[in-house]
């Protein structure tokens, strides 16, 4: 799987435009590795306006916020 990372306002940018943004938000101190294999803490999402992005970033970070975890990061996915 080929993915990017991504800021925030690029994220918001992208789905302003109209676009549909598929990826998934991890903490920024999780190794890739765990990004689907190990603790299987990426999410695969299809993200189709700004209100849901808000919904879900809001969300991740009541839920899955932590010092050990990291801020939250956003990777959009280019193929799989």
């Amino acid at each position: 799987m080929e993915y990017v990372k991504m800021t925030r306002s690029a994220v918001k940018k992208e789905l302003s435009l109209g676009g549909l943004w598929t990826g998934f938000f991890v903490g920024s101190r999780v190794s890739e590795y765990h990004f689907f294999e190990g603790w299987g803490l990426a999410c695969r999402m299809n993200i189709k306006n700004l209100e849901e992005f808000e919904h879900c970033v809001n969300n991740y970070k009541h839920y899955n916020y932590s010092s050990e975890l990291g801020r939250v990061t956003f990777y959009k996915i280019l193929s799989d």
